[in-house]
């Protein structure tokens, strides 16, 4: 691509920055020092957009982003770097994109603390020497804005690999973690849209899944039925909007921000419609609860007569503060004999 070209694609990305480009000059010494050294700790793939200066002034030295490039080649290219290594078909997409987030930072004005980050969905090309046709990757790119004074001066921008079939995508997530909006580029509106935060046993969920276990391990190691262990799995999809374990654990590793609960969860929540209220467990309960599994109620029933969760009965078996129902039932059966 000759330097023409190139310029007209800088001016492009840059058409909407004008109103929020910072007074200062040089870059920020100390920002990119940390940031030379988290690279060395980090597997993903990130840079660092000068706004004032109009270029790329940091490349963490990863072969995911670079496509066959050099951390030299990378910063020498500044902006030009893009059709590079951004698929051709979705260059125009990219363009669209970064406007819009230039765009809506300006709209949001003295609002502006309120974003965390944005993030959208494009593909990367790479290519090799013994293909004729280059590879594509779709990636998820993550930009955050830092400010120096008033004024917008950099975006720290992190890429990683995205199982999205899709470009686009674009969103913007607020810092407190519930919210977010997402950009139609057809309209160019934003629509708000409210994130539900995970369930602590959600999070479990997913934290045994990433070891390999399956759905009846998952359940056995968090004292669950199964059927109470489907409806678990049936929330966390919806809220992931995916249909399978493996769609699900690789959204929430490149969507880190979804599986982060507004507060702490004190227990396990049941997801049916007659979820029971918390109360503070007193020998008396045990005692009830006890009764009634000697008398042949299952798990449910008897923690429903003292206001529990079944799954806080399942749990007190396991810590052997309650016998189990089955040992119980064959007990009474071998006394009516």
């Amino acid at each position: 691509m000759d330097e023409m070209k190139q310029d007209t694609i800088t001016a492009q990305f840059f058409e909407f920055a004008k109103e929020v480009w910072a007074d200062s000059n040089g870059k920020d010494a100390a920002l990119m020092h940390y940031l030379d050294m988290l690279s060395f700790v980090s597997n993903e793939s990130f840079y660092v957009i000068d706004i004032h200066n109009r270029k790329i002034c940091y490349v963490s030295p990863n072969a995911f982003f670079l496509c066959g490039y050099t951390v030299a080649d990378a910063l020498e290219s500044g902006y030009g770097l893009y059709p590079k290594i951004v698929y051709p078909k979705d260059l125009e997409l990219v363009i669209k994109m970064h406007r819009a987030v230039l765009r809506h930072i300006s709209e949001m004005g003295d609002r502006r603390d309120e974003i965390a980050f944005f993030s959208f969905v494009f593909r990367l090309q790479q290519t090799c020497s013994f293909l004729s046709n280059s590879l594509t990757q779709m990636v998820y790119h993550r930009m955050k804005p830092v400010w120096v004074g008033n004024r917008l001066r950099y975006f720290i921008c992190s890429v990683n690999s995205s199982e999205i079939k899709e470009p686009g995508y674009l969103r913007v997530y607020h810092k407190d973690g519930l919210k977010c909006k997402a950009y139609n580029i057809t309209t160019q509106k934003w629509k708000q849209i409210v994130i539900e935060p995970f369930t602590e046993c959600e999070q479990a969920i997913l934290m045994l899944a990433r070891q390999g276990k399956r759905g009846p391990e998952i359940a056995k190691d968090l004292c669950m039925g199964y059927h109470t262990f489907r409806k678990h799995m049936s929330s966390l999809y919806s809220k992931l909007g995916v249909h399978t374990m493996q769609e699900a654990l690789i959204f929430s590793s490149s969507h880190p921000h979804f599986i982060v609960p507004k507060q702490k969860i004190e227990r396990y929540e049941r997801l049916s419609s007659d979820s029971l209220p918390q109360k503070r467990l007193t020998p008396e309960n045990l005692q009830h609860i006890q009764q009634s599994l000697d008398n042949g109620l299952s798990n449910r029933e008897s923690a429903t007569l003292e206001g529990f969760s079944e799954y806080a009965v399942r749990y007190w078996i396991t810590k052997g503060k309650l016998e189990k129902r089955v040992q119980n039932a064959m007990k009474n059966r071998k006394k009516v004999r």
